[in-house]
């Protein structure tokens, strides 16, 4: 109104509650994914997204090598341990 906050901090500051948000109106669209399983879509898995990297991550300080290849096994770090430069073509799926 006067350009103040009107609370100093927050330790006064109310937490809205679902009674202040406004009406929501849900609208459902079915629609088919060519990636998913069936056409189905991802619901909750996003959050997981940073979960593989921070693994990766975790591996390459463990042994100095970065391994840029899924799924990353044991197979795979004891491959690139024993060769100086990682490709793909170097380690093989089995």
């Amino acid at each position: 109104r006067n350009g103040l906050p009107l609370h100093s901090s927050l330790l006064d500051y109310r937490m809205p509650t679902i009674q202040e948000s406004p009406p929501i109106e849900v609208k459902i669209i079915e629609s088919m994914d060519p990636n998913g399983p069936f056409g189905a879509k991802e619901a909750s898995e996003g959050p997981s997204g940073s979960i593989i990297p921070a693994i990766a991550n975790a591996v390459y300080h463990a042994v100095s090598r970065r391994i840029n290849d899924l799924p990353l096994g044991p197979d795979r770090v004891a491959a690139a341990q024993e060769s100086d430069t990682v490709s793909t073509a170097q380690i093989t799926r089995n």
